[in-house]
């Protein structure tokens, strides 16, 4: 039979069945394997995706041994175990967790972000009319004026679209998470004329990681993403994504039997 835990709350002394494993298949009378009424209504039932995204910090040396040594395994899982081991230790830093939850064939999006907004276009600087000029000495002509700007997102952002296959155990996702750090401003000037120099001007300058790809994942098995390599050349980032089939409950046992806020006050 099906094996059910119960778990009471204690706020409202219901109790509720918790929801069994639809990927766990019990043996039929006749010996074969199936599914089971119960499992067989979750899977035709309303899901999504938990998506959880992994920004890992370590040594290059110490990246380019793990991934030679799991490259050839389907899974990140004993991976993932052993880059834990080296966070606790401190070899290694979790630079930020991302996590979102959409519908199958949705697009999701989740970024922790600061906005660089920056001049793209400038109108011409602009000259005095009347000048006097001593000893041939060049003269700052009136800045430029900015007219078009750009915003720049600073940090990590994750865009991923996940589709759940028929048995709801395969998620096919297409993944793009990028990082982007601010590394300050650079200067730039233009050239006049022998006796007159354009004022300065700045620009931003970002440094950039990120990976676009499409991939095939087990529910609640942790995959690798990719190896980047961040401004700090001795350093290296992993990229862990887990995808989780969640499986959407019915209404809750003995809800309509709960009293309405306020009743009895």
């Amino acid at each position: 039979g099906e094996a059910h835990a119960a778990a009471t709350s204690s706020a409202t002394g219901v109790t509720e069945a918790a929801l069994p494993d639809p990927f766990l298949r019990t043996s039929a009378a006749s010996g074969g394997l199936g599914l089971g009424a119960t499992r067989a209504a979750m899977l035709e039932g309303p899901k999504q995706v938990g998506i959880l995204v992994e920004w890992i910090e370590l040594d290059a040396r110490d990246a380019n041994k793990l991934v030679r040594k799991h490259a050839a395994r389907s899974g990140a899982a004993a991976m993932r175990e052993e880059v834990e081991a080296m966070i606790d230790a401190e070899a290694a830093v979790l630079l930020d967790t991302s996590y979102v939850i959409t519908k199958s064939g949705q697009r999701a999006k989740v970024e922790s972000i600061d906005e660089v907004i920056y001049a793209t276009e400038y109108d011409p600087p602009e000259i005095p009319q009347t000048l006097t000029l001593e000893g041939g000495s060049g003269v700052k002509a009136t800045p430029a004026n900015p007219t078009a700007f750009e915003t720049r997102n600073v940090g990590p952002t994750v865009e991923v679209d996940p589709v759940i296959g028929p048995d709801s155990s395969l998620i096919e996702i297409n993944i793009a998470p990028e990082w982007v750090e601010y590394l300050g401003r650079s200067y730039q000037t233009r050239e006049g004329t022998e006796n007159f120099e354009i004022a300065d001007f700045w620009m931003p300058q970002f440094f950039a990681i990120k990976a676009t790809t499409a991939m095939s994942l087990r529910s609640g098995v942790p995959e690798l993403v990719s190896v980047l390599k961040p401004k700090e050349e001795a350093r290296r980032v992993l990229l862990f994504v887990q995808a989780d089939t969640m499986f959407v409950p019915g209404p809750a046992v003995g809800i309509e039997d709960q009293p309405a806020e306020g009743a009895g006050r």
